[in-house]
């Protein structure tokens, strides 16, 4: 299980929505921060990425031989921690593991002469820590930024005709734009 911590934010400004939906009011500015933050979901849960930086934990029950970390791109590892057998929560030493951060999703791995510790018999006995995502906006592939736009004028256009089928297929073209950055 992954748990949302902390961090994020919109990848597309007020500002920048506004000009593209060519709206010159402050009327619906509340709509369309909703709207940036819909679309900006649909292009994250598409691409399975963390846009801009937050904090995540993963769940695991026990230790696996390689472990994946979701939302890419991963930055940092910030703590690995385990319930021992004992029942009593420690950290696992940060030379005792490598982390991918190179292939997406990333991984971390056991570092040599290292091994996993033994970890009591239950579930989430295993926490990881680890910061995702862009620093900011800008940073985020143009194609994806395009795509959102899509979505939010998409979105702005049809919010009188919202139904399951509207909020389960993408725009034209934002689909396209977003598979270049699917992680698999």
């Amino acid at each position: 299980m992954r748990k949302y911590i902390s961090g994020g934010g919109q990848v597309i400004s007020l500002e920048q929505a506004k000009e593209y939906l060519k709206v010159d009011h402050s009327d619906e500015d509340d709509l369309i921060t909703q709207i940036i933050g819909s679309a900006q979901n649909w292009a994250e849960k598409y691409t399975r990425r963390q846009l801009l930086v937050a904090t995540y934990e993963l769940y695991l029950d026990s230790f696996p031989e390689i472990i994946e970390l979701y939302n890419s791109p991963a930055s940092d590892v910030v703590s690995i921690t385990y319930y021992d057998t004992d029942g009593d929560l420690q950290t696992f030493a940060a030379s005792d593991y490598i982390v991918d951060v190179v292939s997406e999703p990333a991984r971390i791995a056991l570092a040599p002469d290292s091994s996993w510790p033994e970890t009591q018999n239950r579930i989430n006995a295993v926490i990881i820590k680890y910061v995702t995502g862009w620093a900011n906006g800008t940073l985020v592939p143009k194609p994806i930024r395009d795509g959102i736009m899509l979505c939010i004028g998409h979105l702005y256009e049809n919010r009188q005709n919202i139904t399951k089928d509207l909020f389960h297929t993408l725009p034209q073209g934002a689909e396209y734009l977003f598979e270049m950055y699917k992680v698999y």
